[in-house]
Protein backbone atom coordinates (compact mmCIF):
# COMPACT_ATOMS: atom_id res chain seq x y z
CA UNK A 1 0.00 0.00 0.00
CA UNK A 2 2.81 2.41 0.84
CA UNK A 3 4.42 1.70 -2.56
CA UNK A 4 1.18 2.58 -4.35
CA UNK A 5 0.87 5.80 -2.37
CA UNK A 6 4.48 6.66 -3.19
CA UNK A 7 3.88 6.07 -6.90
CA UNK A 8 0.72 8.18 -6.81
CA UNK A 9 2.57 10.93 -4.98
CA UNK A 10 5.36 10.89 -7.60
CA UNK A 11 2.81 11.02 -10.42
CA UNK A 12 1.06 13.91 -8.68
CA UNK A 13 4.29 15.86 -8.33
CA UNK A 14 5.15 15.20 -11.99
CA UNK A 15 1.73 16.39 -13.14
CA UNK A 16 1.98 19.46 -10.92
CA UNK A 17 5.45 20.20 -12.31
CA UNK A 18 4.17 19.92 -15.88
CA UNK A 19 1.29 22.26 -15.12
CA UNK A 20 3.68 24.81 -13.62
CA UNK A 21 5.97 24.53 -16.66
CA UNK A 22 3.03 25.12 -18.99
CA UNK A 23 1.95 28.17 -16.97
CA UNK A 24 5.48 29.57 -17.01
CA UNK A 25 5.78 28.88 -20.74
CA UNK A 26 2.59 30.86 -21.41
CA UNK A 27 4.15 33.95 -19.81
CA UNK A 28 7.32 33.70 -21.94
CA UNK A 29 6.89 35.90 -25.03
CA UNK A 30 7.29 34.66 -28.58
CA UNK A 31 9.04 36.81 -31.21
CA UNK A 32 8.38 37.09 -34.92
CA UNK A 33 11.48 38.37 -36.75
CA UNK A 34 10.69 40.10 -40.05
CA UNK A 35 13.50 41.09 -42.41
CA UNK A 36 13.47 42.48 -45.94
CA UNK A 37 16.69 43.44 -47.71
CA UNK A 38 18.14 42.96 -51.21
CA UNK A 39 14.80 41.69 -52.51
CA UNK A 40 14.77 38.88 -49.93
CA UNK A 41 11.95 38.63 -47.41
CA UNK A 42 12.09 36.30 -44.40
CA UNK A 43 9.85 35.67 -41.40
CA UNK A 44 11.27 33.70 -38.47
CA UNK A 45 9.47 32.62 -35.31
CA UNK A 46 11.58 32.49 -32.14
CA UNK A 47 10.41 30.98 -28.86
CA UNK A 48 12.82 30.15 -26.07
CA UNK A 49 15.71 28.31 -27.78
CA UNK A 50 13.71 27.36 -30.87
CA UNK A 51 13.83 29.18 -34.19
CA UNK A 52 11.45 28.26 -37.01
CA UNK A 53 11.70 29.95 -40.39
CA UNK A 54 8.11 30.50 -41.49
CA UNK A 55 8.84 32.11 -44.84
CA UNK A 56 11.85 32.70 -47.09
CA UNK A 57 11.32 34.32 -50.49
CA UNK A 58 14.50 32.71 -51.89
CA UNK A 59 13.30 29.21 -51.05
CA UNK A 60 9.89 29.98 -52.52
CA UNK A 61 11.53 30.87 -55.82
CA UNK A 62 13.57 27.68 -55.81
CA UNK A 63 10.50 25.50 -55.26
CA UNK A 64 8.39 27.09 -58.01
CA UNK A 65 7.09 24.59 -60.54
CA UNK A 66 8.21 24.81 -64.19
CA UNK A 67 6.09 27.00 -66.40
CA UNK A 68 5.28 24.19 -68.83
CA UNK A 69 3.95 21.88 -66.12
CA UNK A 70 0.22 21.81 -65.98
CA UNK A 71 -1.40 22.23 -62.61
CA UNK A 72 -4.77 20.69 -62.13
CA UNK A 73 -7.10 23.00 -60.29
CA UNK A 74 -10.04 21.47 -58.56
CA UNK A 75 -12.89 23.90 -58.17
CA UNK A 76 -14.96 23.40 -55.13
CA UNK A 77 -18.49 24.51 -55.26
CA UNK A 78 -19.25 26.86 -52.41
CA UNK A 79 -22.70 26.97 -50.81
CA UNK A 80 -24.91 29.46 -52.59
CA UNK A 81 -27.05 30.49 -49.65
CA UNK A 82 -26.11 30.66 -46.00
CA UNK A 83 -28.66 29.73 -43.42
CA UNK A 84 -30.20 32.44 -41.28
CA UNK A 85 -28.92 30.75 -38.13
CA UNK A 86 -25.31 30.86 -39.36
CA UNK A 87 -25.62 34.54 -40.25
CA UNK A 88 -27.05 35.36 -36.82
CA UNK A 89 -24.26 33.39 -35.16
CA UNK A 90 -21.61 35.31 -37.09
CA UNK A 91 -23.23 38.64 -36.24
CA UNK A 92 -23.26 37.78 -32.53
CA UNK A 93 -19.57 36.82 -32.68
CA UNK A 94 -18.46 40.05 -34.35
CA UNK A 95 -18.30 42.02 -31.10
CA UNK A 96 -16.33 39.50 -28.97
CA UNK A 97 -14.07 38.60 -31.90
CA UNK A 98 -13.25 42.25 -32.63
CA UNK A 99 -12.54 42.89 -28.93
CA UNK A 100 -10.22 39.88 -28.80
CA UNK A 101 -8.34 40.93 -31.93
CA UNK A 102 -7.99 44.48 -30.58
CA UNK A 103 -6.71 43.12 -27.27
CA UNK A 104 -4.11 40.97 -29.02
CA UNK A 105 -2.99 43.84 -31.26
CA UNK A 106 -2.62 46.21 -28.31
CA UNK A 107 -0.50 43.63 -26.49
CA UNK A 108 2.04 43.37 -29.31
CA UNK A 109 5.45 44.94 -28.78
CA UNK A 110 7.50 46.19 -31.73
CA UNK A 111 11.24 46.19 -31.14
CA UNK A 112 14.39 46.81 -33.18
CA UNK A 113 12.45 48.46 -35.99
CA UNK A 114 14.60 49.49 -38.95
CA UNK A 115 13.27 51.22 -42.08
CA UNK A 116 15.43 52.52 -44.92
CA UNK A 117 13.79 53.91 -48.06
CA UNK A 118 15.40 55.16 -51.27
CA UNK A 119 14.05 58.21 -53.10
CA UNK A 120 14.50 57.98 -56.86
CA UNK A 121 13.75 60.38 -59.69
CA UNK A 122 14.80 61.62 -63.12
CA UNK A 123 16.57 64.70 -61.78
CA UNK A 124 17.66 66.29 -58.52
CA UNK A 125 14.43 68.29 -58.14
CA UNK A 126 12.23 65.24 -58.56
CA UNK A 127 14.37 63.27 -56.12
CA UNK A 128 14.08 66.08 -53.59
CA UNK A 129 10.29 66.17 -53.95
CA UNK A 130 10.11 62.38 -53.64
CA UNK A 131 12.26 62.53 -50.50
CA UNK A 132 9.94 65.08 -48.91
CA UNK A 133 6.88 63.01 -49.76
CA UNK A 134 8.39 59.89 -48.24
CA UNK A 135 9.17 61.73 -45.00
CA UNK A 136 5.60 63.08 -44.94
CA UNK A 137 4.17 59.58 -45.40
CA UNK A 138 6.46 58.26 -42.67
CA UNK A 139 5.42 61.05 -40.29
CA UNK A 140 1.73 60.28 -40.81
CA UNK A 141 2.29 56.55 -40.41
CA UNK A 142 4.35 57.02 -37.25
CA UNK A 143 1.66 59.18 -35.63
CA UNK A 144 -0.92 56.48 -36.35
CA UNK A 145 1.35 53.75 -35.02
CA UNK A 146 2.07 55.70 -31.83
CA UNK A 147 -1.66 56.04 -31.20
CA UNK A 148 -2.05 52.27 -31.38
CA UNK A 149 1.23 51.33 -29.68
CA UNK A 150 2.51 54.16 -27.44
CA UNK A 151 5.75 52.29 -26.66
CA UNK A 152 6.66 51.90 -30.34
CA UNK A 153 10.27 52.92 -31.04
CA UNK A 154 12.29 52.92 -34.25
CA UNK A 155 16.03 52.22 -34.05
CA UNK A 156 16.78 53.34 -37.61
CA UNK A 157 14.66 55.49 -39.90
CA UNK A 158 16.21 56.90 -43.06
CA UNK A 159 15.25 58.17 -46.49
CA UNK A 160 18.22 58.10 -48.87
CA UNK A 161 18.07 60.53 -51.81
CA UNK A 162 19.50 58.55 -54.73
CA UNK A 163 21.17 61.40 -56.62
CA UNK A 164 24.10 59.39 -58.01
CA UNK A 165 22.54 55.92 -58.04
CA UNK A 166 24.71 54.64 -55.21
CA UNK A 167 21.70 53.78 -53.05
CA UNK A 168 19.92 51.67 -55.64
CA UNK A 169 18.62 48.49 -54.03
CA UNK A 170 19.47 49.69 -50.51
CA UNK A 171 15.86 49.52 -49.25
CA UNK A 172 15.62 47.71 -45.95
CA UNK A 173 13.00 46.83 -43.38
CA UNK A 174 13.29 44.71 -40.27
CA UNK A 175 11.50 44.46 -36.95
CA UNK A 176 10.85 42.15 -34.04
CA UNK A 177 7.20 41.64 -33.04
CA UNK A 178 6.77 40.28 -29.55
CA UNK A 179 3.53 38.53 -28.57
CA UNK A 180 2.43 37.08 -25.25
CA UNK A 181 0.91 33.63 -25.47
CA UNK A 182 -1.28 33.92 -22.37
CA UNK A 183 -3.07 36.95 -23.86
CA UNK A 184 -3.68 35.05 -27.11
CA UNK A 185 -4.93 32.03 -25.15
CA UNK A 186 -7.28 34.10 -22.97
CA UNK A 187 -8.63 35.93 -26.02
CA UNK A 188 -9.25 32.63 -27.77
CA UNK A 189 -11.08 31.25 -24.73
CA UNK A 190 -13.18 34.42 -24.58
CA UNK A 191 -14.25 33.98 -28.22
CA UNK A 192 -14.90 30.26 -27.66
CA UNK A 193 -17.11 31.05 -24.64
CA UNK A 194 -19.01 33.65 -26.68
CA UNK A 195 -19.41 31.15 -29.53
CA UNK A 196 -20.84 28.46 -27.25
CA UNK A 197 -23.18 30.94 -25.55
CA UNK A 198 -24.41 32.32 -28.89
CA UNK A 199 -25.01 28.86 -30.29
CA UNK A 200 -26.92 27.87 -27.15
CA UNK A 201 -29.07 31.01 -27.32
CA UNK A 202 -29.84 30.46 -31.01
CA UNK A 203 -30.81 26.85 -30.36
CA UNK A 204 -33.13 27.99 -27.57
CA UNK A 205 -34.69 30.67 -29.77
CA UNK A 206 -35.29 28.17 -32.57
CA UNK A 207 -36.89 25.75 -30.13
CA UNK A 208 -39.16 28.47 -28.74
CA UNK A 209 -40.17 29.59 -32.22
CA UNK A 210 -41.04 26.01 -33.18
CA UNK A 211 -43.12 25.60 -30.03
CA UNK A 212 -44.99 28.83 -30.71
CA UNK A 213 -46.06 27.64 -34.14
CA UNK A 214 -49.58 26.16 -34.21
Amino acid sequence: MSVVLLILKIIGWVVLGLILLIIIALFIPADALIHHEHKRFTVTLRYLFFRIKLYDSDKEKETDLPADEEIEVVKKESPAVKTAGTVRLILRLLDPASKSVARILRSLRFRKVCLVLVANGDDAAEIGIHTGRLWAYIGGAMSLVHNLWPHFTCDQLEVLPNFTGEYTGREKFSCQIRAFLFIILLSGLYVLRAFLAARRDLAREETESENDQP
